[in-house]
This record gives structure tokens, C-alpha cells and sequence, in this order.
């Protein structure tokens, strides 16, 4: 298996969630020290994520007063950004495509679809997982059993 995982910005960012939920099951300690450690790694390129994301926010909005409700909801901050035309609006979003679609190498391994047989995981989260996880080449290609269907 190779030490690397290559995907996008947008991938991880799909994932982190299900990664912080793959993160809270108890695990071998194996696969703990696995999880822990692809967990610290997500995080780090999504502050460089995140931090971009913010930077664009500001280049293309305006900047206005928090309200009284967004400052309630624990916004963090007594202002906020604002994209408000429809031409800054395009390039924000071509931009933060772009963003999205950066790619970004994680120096540590998938984790196996294998290792996590015994544990409760949705379906939902291995999609978002996927390119977080290695399959054995017969999990992805197995046809599920005739009882499955029924």
C-alpha cells in the first residue's frame, strides 16, 4: 500500500466529518494511532484550506457589522464579509472552485476498509471516506450475496 494519499481540497473537506465521527469509535490501538494521525494530517491542510477560503471571502466582500443574531450564534467576530454583487459573486466562485480542486498530498496511508469490519460505520460516511480508505480489490467488486437482495 502506498504512503501517500493524494485527493482534493473538496474531497477532504467532504470527509473531515465523517473522519471526526471514524475518529470517536473504539478502535485496536493500531488503528487508533492510524486514525489519530490521518486525523492530524486532514486538519493541517484544511487550516491552509480554510485560511484561503477566508481570503477570497475578503478580496470579493464587503465588510459590514455583525448582527446582533450572528454575534449571539458565537460568530467570533465583531464584522463580517459580504458578497453582495453578482460579478464578484462569479469570481468568488470560480475562484473557490479552483480552490476546491487543488490538489493535496498526505504523506501517511488509507486506512483499510478491512481493519474497520467489526466497527458500526455508515455507508454514508465510507462514501465520504473513500478517498481516505484502501478496499481490497474483491471489496469493491463483490456482488452482494442472493439473501442480500431479498
Amino acid at each position: 500500500m502506498e504512503n501517500r494519499i493524494v485527493t482534493t481540497f473538496a474531497e477532504l473537506s467532504a470527509a473531515a466529518p465523517a473522519l471526526g465521527r471514524l475518529a470517536a469509535i473504539k478502535k485496536p490501538q493500531k488503528v487508533v494511532y492510524h486514525v489519530a494521525k490521518l486525523v492530524k494530517y486532514v486538519q493541517a491542510e484544511l487550516k491552509h484550506f480554510d485560511e484561503s477560503r477566508i481570503e477570497l471571502v475578503k478580496k470579493y466582500g464587503t465588510e459590514r457589522p455583525a448582527t446582533p443574531e450572528e454575534l449571539a450564534a458565537g460568530v467570533g467576530s465583531e464584522s463580517m464579509f459580504e458578497i453582495t454583487d453578482a460579478e464578484s459573486r462569479k469570481k468568488f466562485s470560480d475562484e473557490f472552485t479552483e480552490l476546491c480542486d487543488v490538489e493535496v498530498e498526505i504523506p501517511w496511508r488509507r486506512v483499510k476498509f478491512s481493519d474497520l469490519q467489526d466497527f458500526e460505520i455508515s455507508a454514508a460516511d465510507v462514501l465520504a471516506l473513500e478517498p481516505l480508505m484502501a478496499f481490497d480489490e474483491d471489496e469493491r467488486t463483490a456482488a452482494p450475496s442472493p439473501d442480500a437482495t431479498s
